[in-house]
């Protein structure tokens, strides 16, 4: 029998230290017996006791329980034996304490998962001859399997993207640990979007494609299509209504595409039956809960998975908290959920594979991620959001010392390593990479962004930054400070990107002590007001600034409008904070003004992209260059690694003012 293994450690206060008992709880599965030789865990204190596992959370829920541990005046700590514990709905947390004597620990011995999938064991072959929606020549390479018992609704997600908002995806397959690609075509890369001249400039769903195969998607009820429709940092995934053979077209469900459809945009179908034609393939099919896939090459069919259980951690109106070691995997959306949360904080751990995003703090202070791992994740990897926007009171959430790669495998655009909003979140010592859009994006005030390595993102966009933000004119004192930019964009060197991207009007914002290195346009203001530029090493990155005065002239936006009310930008503490602020309708709107760059090194023929009618709104201070320039280690300036760029004490830069970061803060890539 095999048993899941809890030890919950009371300390009781003494002579100001923590000692006393232990109380451990041994779980079980659902499917086994309870250990009869120790009592059932309750709302008395045992040294040891058995619960099962899906009971556990009704327990450590239960306001019952946490009573019984404040009046023993304990913390507990809860341990995992080593195994897979496949969850069917999250296991929900609440424990609202209100000092670090009763926390809760969640602590792993070996290799813990928490994981959202469970297995198949039943699947058959399937006789793609006698089946006239197969393609010739697949016959004994297509299995099929029935999910309504494992997952009742299979009713399909099909709208994702821009504009829409991150829910659940129905399902996702898994063969040994790997995740399978929905039916499609083309099976790599992109086709191209064709418009007809017939076909009105308002019209947002009918569309052809080069090498389209209507005949054989006559007949497909769940195809959708991915594709830029219009703009290349907007993309949608949207339902496929109907296919006209005759006249060669494509019409899209619903509303259509939300900016319009422009030919020669890229575009590929998923979800067609069809077009499951490749090793690693599977299609949904939604009505009847039915999959098909071809499994990869030598696969191991004795580890084929589906995703079931929409989160696998909930913890609300919670104080700490601290869960330790445990891997998280295979979620239909996001895998951790915190809200109204307290110092909750996630250390060691990997979450991967999972529908939406990672990690969501909602609501929260002083709570995060720290030393931990996020890869292969659907839309994003952390959000972080708390404090308070009328006060300027912090959130203090944080993602510190921790790897995010590959974030956002289904939504191409917006969809960030980590995502701030609020008001004094940090983001430190990261690894960021593999990501089609930015790396980080925030709104809000105050936020600290510093010693990350930022690296092969903006790898499918095109306007857009490995940090950004945008619009919001009281989105202000953000400190992005001793980050290392490298491998910005996509291989496609008509594509628009930038390294740290203020757009709209954004301001007050410091970009200070990084390192860009070939990084195009790596600080692009976009028409706004105090922002601070100084101590930047760039290192063949041109144009190292650009400023333009795309608002000149221009009125308040409602957008604008809306965000400027919502807060007491006129008022204490905003006027104390961000002194311009309080005049933003009444002196020249719209207009560049009090930008600074001072102290940078240009590396590299570059000189700053400045627009004639924004020259007013920055002082500009000249560039050190390569005669002010000794570095520590004689670098070949090609290296990645930020340690090659330490300065030697005896630059000339340094002697005339120039303030390096600490380069050993930033960690090493990948």
């Amino acid at each position: 029998m095999k048993y899941i293994l809890f030890a919950i450690c009371l300390y009781f206060f003494q002579s100001a230290s923590f000692a006393g008992a232990e109380m451990k709880m041994l779980l079980v599965q659902d499917t086994e017996s309870k250990n009869m030789n120790i009592p059932v865990c309750n709302f008395e204190y045992h040294q040891e006791c058995s619960i099962r596992f899906n009971d556990l959370d009704k327990l450590i829920s239960n306001p019952y329980f946490f009573e019984m541990i404040i009046r023993a005046d304990a913390s507990v700590n809860i341990e995992f034996s080593e195994g897979i514990y496949r969850l069917n709905k999250a296991l929900n947390i609440v424990w609202p304490a209100n000092s670090a004597a009763h926390s809760l620990s969640i602590t792993a011995s070996g290799n813990v998962v928490i994981s959202g999938a469970q297995k198949i064991s039943k699947f058959y072959p399937v006789d793609t001859r006698s089946d006239v929606r197969f393609q010739p020549g697949l016959d004994k390479k297509v299995f099929a399997a029935v999910l309504k018992n494992i997952l009742p609704d299979t009713a399909p997600v099909r709208e994702k993207g821009f504009g829409w908002p991150t829910r659940p995806v129905t399902t996702e397959l898994f063969i040994d640990n790997k995740p399978m690609t929905l039916a499609r075509w083309p099976n790599k890369g992109f086709s191209k979007i064709i418009r007809s001249r017939l076909i009105p400039t308002a019209d947002k769903t009918h569309f052809s494609a080069e090498g389209q195969r209507l005949s054989r998607w006559l007949k497909e009820p769940f195809m959708n299509a991915f594709a830029y429709w219009q703009y290349d940092w907007a993309s949608e995934t949207l339902p496929v209504k109907k296919i006209d053979v005759v006249n060669g077209m494509i019409e899209l469900g619903g509303k259509g595409a939300l900016y319009g459809i422009v030919g020669g945009q890229r575009i590929f179908i998923e979800n067609a039956i069809s077009e499951l034609d490749d090793y690693s393939e599977w299609y949904l099919t939604a009505d009847t809960g039915v999959i098909y896939f071809i499994p990869p090459e030598n696969a191991n069919l004795d580890n084929v998975e589906v995703s079931v259980a929409e989160n696998l951690f909930t913890i609300t109106n919670s104080a700490f908290v601290n869960v330790t070691g445990i891997n998280f995997e295979k979620s239909r959306g996001d895998a951790v959920v915190c809200e109204a949360c307290s110092q909750v904080v996630f250390d060691r751990t990997t979450t991967r594979l999972t529908g939406n995003t990672a990690f969501v703090f909602k609501n929260s202070i002083k709570s995060g991620l720290i030393n931990s791992k996020i890869n292969d994740t659907g839309e994003g990897g952390v959000s972080l959001g708390g404090g308070n926007r009328q006060t300027l009171e912090a959130g203090g959430n944080f993602v510190k010392s921790s790897l995010i790669k590959n974030f956002n495998r289904f939504g191409q655009s917006y969809r960030y390593a980590v995502s701030l909003g609020g008001v004094g979140q940090i983001v430190s010592a990261n690894s960021i990479s593999e990501g089609s859009h930015s790396a980080i994006f925030f709104l809000g005030n105050d936020h600290l962004i510093e010693n990350n390595y930022i690296s092969d993102v903006v790898l499918d966009t095109s306007d857009a930054g490995a940090i950004y933000t945008g619009q919001d004119l009281t989105s202000r004192g953000t400190m992005i400070s001793n980050n290392f930019f490298t491998r910005i964009g996509p291989v496609n060197k008509q594509f628009e990107v930038k390294g740290v991207y203020l757009d709209d009007l954004v301001s007050g914002i410091f970009v200070v002590k990084n390192t860009f290195l070939n990084i195009p346009q790596p600080v692009f203001i976009g028409g706004g007001r105090d922002n601070i530029v100084e101590d930047n090493l760039f290192i063949n990155s041109a144009p190292p600034i650009h400023l333009d005065a795309r608002g000149l002239g221009s009125k308040p936006t409602a957008e604008q409008l809306r965000t400027l009310t919502a807060v007491p930008y006129n008022q204490s503490p905003y006027t104390e904070r961000y002194v311009n602020l309080k005049n933003i309708l009444k002196d020249e709107f719209g207009k560049p003004k009090y930008n600074v760059a001072n102290r940078n090194i240009v590396l590299g023929f570059a000189n700053a992209d400045i627009s004639p009618d924004a020259r007013s709104g920055i002082v500009l201070s000249e560039f050190y260059r390569e005669s002010d320039v000794v570095f520590l280690n004689n670098s070949i300036l090609q290296k990645n690694s930020p340690q090659d760029y330490i300065l030697s004490p005896a630059s000339p830069a340094i002697k005339k003012g120039f303030y390096q970061g600490d380069l050993t803060l930033i960690p090493s890539p990948y």
